[in-house]
């Protein structure tokens, strides 16, 4: 698909390998090859990190996330801690 939209995946953990981690978006990143697809996860105060899902790889990055996004996908309770 040549779409270039911006998708965000909240809580996502990228190093835990599996459809609630993982897989769902860097599947997405080669579905949607134009699109801007970042995924966060957070553990409360302590911990929250910004990546960055290209060719199939995610990459870690400290730069903002986008002021707006086409598609949020949320997984656990990410949207109530939003």
């Amino acid at each position: 698909d040549s779409r270039n939209i911006k998708v965000l995946f909240a809580h996502f953990p990228p190093f835990m390998s599996g459809i609630g981690g993982d897989c769902f978006p860097v599947f997405f990143s080669k579905v949607f090859p134009n699109a801007t697809v970042h995924i966060t996860f957070d553990k409360g105060d302590d911990f929250f990190s910004t990546f960055e899902v290209r060719d199939g790889k995610i990459f870690e990055t400290k730069s903002n996330l986008e002021p707006r996004y086409d598609i949020v996908i949320g997984r656990s309770n990410s949207f109530n801690y939003m």
